[in-house]
């Protein structure tokens, strides 16, 4: 089995963001978000900070700051 076919990019970065059409645009619902990411996936995937920034508007610093507290 080749490692493509384990890991699609593509489709975790389409889960993540159909993921995010559960949560409204304010960032209240980051840690929730990032939660949800996490129960689904087992991890947080690095990918996935710079999708949840763009979705919230903020920066994938910030982001990162919130997933390592």
């Amino acid at each position: 089995m080749e490692f493509e076919e384990i890991f699609d990019e593509s489709k975790v970065i389409e889960d993540i963001e159909e993921l995010l059409t559960s949560f409204k645009k304010d960032l209240f619902y980051v840690l929730p978000a990032l939660q949800a990411i996490q129960m689904k996936f087992g991890y947080i995937p690095k990918r996935s900070l710079a999708i949840i920034g763009d979705y919230f508007g903020v920066s994938h610093n910030r982001i990162y700051g919130i997933a390592t507290f």
